[in-house]
C-alpha cells in the first residue's frame, strides 16, 4: 500500500510538472511548431504502444479481483450455511437440555417414589413391633399358666384321685403323637431359618463389595468430568477465537479490493485525461510563447515515459492480488477446520442421541424396578395381613385350649393315679426346661433379627444415596458429551454399574423377604410354645419309652440352638 501511494503521489507530481510547462511553452516561439508537431505525431505513434500494455495489465488486474469477488462470495455463502448450522446445532442443544430437565424431574419423582416405599416399610416394621409386643403378652399369658399348672400339680400331689380310664389313656397317646409331629415341623422351620441366614450372609458380603466397587467408579467419573469440562471450555474459546479471525480477515480482504479498484480508476483517468492533453496541444494555434512551454512539457512527458513507474505499480498491483489469494486460501483452510468440527458436532450430536435414549430406556428399567418393589411390598403387606390372621387364630386357639385344660383339669382330677405323681413331676420339669430353652432361643432370634434390620436400614440408606448420586452424574456425563474418547469397555461400565445396582435392590428385597420370613418363623414358634403350654398337663400320662423320644429330641434341640447361637455371634461381629 505505500508503494502504490508513492507512485500515485509520483503521477500526481508528473502532471503538475506537466501543466507548469504547458503553461511556460505558452510563452515559446511559433518557429517550432512544426518540430512540436512531428514530435506530437511521434508521440501519437508511440502512445498507443504506451497504453496498450497498461489497459491491458489493467483488465488482467479487473478480471483478477472480479475473481477474487465471486470467491469472496462463495465464502460468504459457506459462511452463512456454518452459520445456519451453528443455529440448528444450538437448537437441538437446547432441546437435548430440556430433555435431560425432563429426565432429572422424572428422577426426582422416582426419589420421591423409593421414600414413600422406605415409609411404609417403616409402618410395617412398626406393625411388626406391635405383633411382637402381643407375642411377649402371650408368653406371659403361657407362663401365668404354667403357674397356674404348677399349683394344680401341687394341688393334686396333695389330694390323689381315682385311676384313669383307658379312653383317657388313648387321648393323651394321640395328643403326645400330635405333639411329636410339631416338633418334627419344628425342626423344618430351623433348617429354613438356617438357610435364611446363610443366605443373608452371602447378600450382605456381595453388598458390600457392591457399593466399595460403587464408591470407587463414582470419584473417577468425577474426575473426569471435571477434566472434560475444562477441555469443553478451552474449545470454545478456541472457537470463539476463530470465528472472529475469519471475520476480521473476510472485512480486510473486502476493503483490500475495493480500495485496489478505486485506484485503478483513479490512474485509468490519470492517463485519459493526459492523452486529450496532448491532442489538444496538437489542434491549438497559440503564440510561440505557448509553443515553447508545451514543448518543455513534451520534453518532460517524454522523460516521465522513459523512467514510468507504471510497470513497477502493476508489479506491486500483482504483488497485492497474490495477497489478496494467499489470504483467501488462508480463509479456505479456516472454513474448512470450521467444517470439520461442525462434523465432529454433528457426530458428537448423534452420540448425544444415543446416550440420551439409553438414559430414557435405564430410567425405564428404574421405573419397572419400583414397581417390582411395589409389587414386593404389597406382598409384604400382604404377609402382615396375614400374620395378623394368624395371630387372631392364635388368640382363639389360646383360648379354646384354655378351655380344654380345663376340661382335662376336671378329667385329670378322676383319672391320675398315685404312682403318677413322681412320673407326671418329671415331665412336667422337662417340659417346663424345653419351655426355658425354646423362649431363650426365641429371644436370641429376636435379638439376631432386630441388629439385622438395623444393618439393613444402613445398607438401605447408603444403596439409595449411591444410586441417586451415580445416576444423576451418568446422565449429566452422558448428555455433555464427555466419553466419546473413551473405549467400548469402559463406555460399558456405566450400564454395568446400573445393572449392579438393580441386583443390590433385589438381594436387599430377598434380604427383607428371608428375615420378615424369619421373623412369621419366630412366631410360629411361640405359637407352638403356647401350644406346648396347653399340653403340658397331658404329657404326666406318656410312658416311659415315649418320654425317653421325646427328651433325645429335645437334647437335640438345645445342641442346635446352640449352634445357631454360635453362628449368631459370628455373624453380628462380622457385620461390625
Amino acid at each position: 500500500m505505500g508503494v502504490k501511494n508513492k507512485i500515485i503521489e509520483d503521477l500526481h507530481a508528473a502532471l503538475d510538472n506537466a501543466e507548469k510547462i504547458a503553461a511556460e511553452s505558452q510563452l515559446a516561439s511559433k518557429d517550432k511548431i512544426d518540430n512540436l508537431e512531428q514530435r506530437l505525431m511521434d508521440l501519437e505513434q508511440a502512445g498507443p504502444q504506451i497504453i496498450e500494455p497498461l489497459d491491458a495489465t489493467s483488465d488482467n488486474a479487473s478480471s483478477t479481483i472480479e475473481a477474487l469477488h465471486r470467491q469472496l462470495d462463495l465464502k460468504n455463502d459457506e459462511l452463512r450455511d456454518l452459520r445456519k448450522q451453528k443455529d440448528d446445532t444450538q437448537w437441538k442443544l437446547g432441546e437435548h437440555q430440556q430433555w435431560l430437565q425432563d429426565a432429572n424431574y422424572r428422577a426426582a419423582g422416582l426419589e420421591n417414589d423409593l421414600e414413600e416405599k422406605r415409609q411404609h416399610i417403616a409402618e410395617l416394621q412398626s406393625m411388626l413391633e406391635s405383633l411382637k409386643r402381643d407375642l411377649e403378652e402371650q408368653e406371659r399369658a403361657s407362663q401365668e399358666t404354667v403357674n397356674n399348672l404348677n399349683e394344680k400339680l401341687r394341688q393334686l400331689e396333695e389330694t390323689p384321685t381315682a385311676t384313669s380310664d383307658a379312653s383317657s389313656t388313648r387321648q393323651l397317646e394321640e395328643k403326645v403323637e400330635n405333639l411329636l409331629g410339631e416338633i418334627a415341623t419344628k425342626d423344618g422351620r430351623m433348617n429354613e431359618l438356617e438357610k435364611a441366614k446363610n443366605d443373608a450372609e452371602w447378600s450382605l458380603g456381595e453388598h458390600r463389595q457392591w457399593l466399595a466397587d460403587a464408591n470407587n467408579r463414582i470419584k473417577e467419573l468425577m474426575n473426569v468430568v471435571d477434566e472434560k469440562e475444562r477441555f469443553i471450555d478451552s474449545l470454545k474459546r478456541n472457537n470463539e477465537e476463530l470465528l472472529q479471525k475469519l471475520e476480521d480477515i473476510k472485512s480486510q480482504a473486502a476493503a483490500g479490493v475495493d480500495e485496489k479498484l478505486r485506484e485503478n480508476d483513479k490512474l485509468r483517468k490519470n492517463l485519459e485525461q493526459i492523452v486529450s492533453e496532448l491532442n489538444n496541444l496538437k489542434d491549438a494555434t497559440i503564440p510561440k510563447a505557448e509553443y515553447e512551454e508545451l514543448k518543455g512539457k513534451l520534453v518532460q512527458l517524454e522523460e516521465a515515459s522513459v523512467g514510468s513507474p507504471s510497470a513497477e505499480q502493476f508489479a506491486n498491483l500483482e504483488s497485492e492480488l497474490e495477497n489478496i489469494r494467499k489470504k483467501a486460501e488462508e480463509e479456505q483452510e479456516v472454513i474448512e477446520n470450521l467444517e470439520k468440527q461442525k462434523n465432529d458436532l454433528e457426530w458428537s450430536l448423534g452420540e448425544h442421541c444415543q446416550w440420551l435414549q439409553d438414559t430414557k430406556n435405564w430410567a425405564s428399567s428404574l421405573e419397572n424396578e419400583l414397581n417390582e418393589s411395589r409389587n414386593a411390598t404389597r406382598d409384604l403387606e400382604k404377609q402382615l395381613h396375614d400374620a395378623n390372621a394368624l395371630a387372631d387364630d392364635l388368640k382363639r386357639d389360646r383360648s379354646a385350649l384354655e378351655d380344654k385344660l380345663e376340661q382335662m383339669e376336671r378329667e385329670r382330677e378322676m383319672a391320675i393315679k398315685p404312682s403318677d405323681f413322681d412320673a407326671l413331676k418329671d415331665e412336667l420339669e422337662n417340659v417346663k426346661n424345653e419351655l426355658e430353652a425354646k423362649r431363650e432361643r426365641v429371644s436370641n432370634l429376636e435379638s439376631r433379627l432386630a441388629d439385622v434390620e438395623r444393618f439393613l436400614d444402613e445398607k438401605h440408606q447408603q444403596l439409595c444415596k449411591a444410586i441417586s448420586r451415580t445416576a444423576l452424574q451418568a446422565i449429566e456425563l452422558v448428555l455433555k458429551g464427555e466419553l466419546k474418547n473413551y473405549t467400548n469397555a469402559e463406555r460399558n461400565t456405566l450400564p454395568f454399574l446400573c445393572v449392579k445396582m438393580r441386583r443390590e435392590i433385589f438381594a436387599l428385597l430377598i434380604i427383607d423377604l428371608y428375615y420378615f420370613k424369619a421373623q412369621v418363623n419366630v412366631e410360629d414358634e411361640m405359637e407352638k410354645l403356647n401350644h406346648y403350654d396347653s399340653l403340658m398337663p397331658e404329657a404326666a400320662e406318656l410312658d416311659n419309652a415315649e418320654m425317653q423320644q421325646l427328651k433325645n429330641r429335645m437334647e437335640e434341640d438345645r445342641k442346635q440352638v446352640d449352634v445357631l447361637r454360635k453362628e449368631n455371634e459370628r455373624l453380628i461381629s462380622d457385620m461390625k
